[in-house]
């Protein structure tokens, strides 16, 4: 999945993909809802436009140190 794509979940809500990365052989994207930005969440992208939901706290946490260093920090 590529970032800036736009997609829509649960039928009405459209999604920003913010972030998409290769982490352990799987492809893992951070969305945000286009009309709530505080409705943001790392997915699993598994093919055929299936996304599973990241709950394990380990590995979000991996996710998210990944995303700061190679998109926020070059904000900075």
């Amino acid at each position: 999945m590529k970032e800036n794509m736009i997609l829509t979940l649960n039928g009405s809500y459209k999604y920003l993909v913010v972030y998409s990365t290769i982490y352990n052989n799987k492809n893992y994207i951070y969305i945000t809802n286009i009309d709530n930005p505080l409705d943001t969440c790392f997915f699993e992208y598994t093919g055929a436009d299936r996304l599973k939901r990241v709950k394990d706290v380990k590995l979000f946490t991996e996710l998210l140190k990944k995303y700061k260093e190679e998109k926020v920090d070059c904000l900075e």
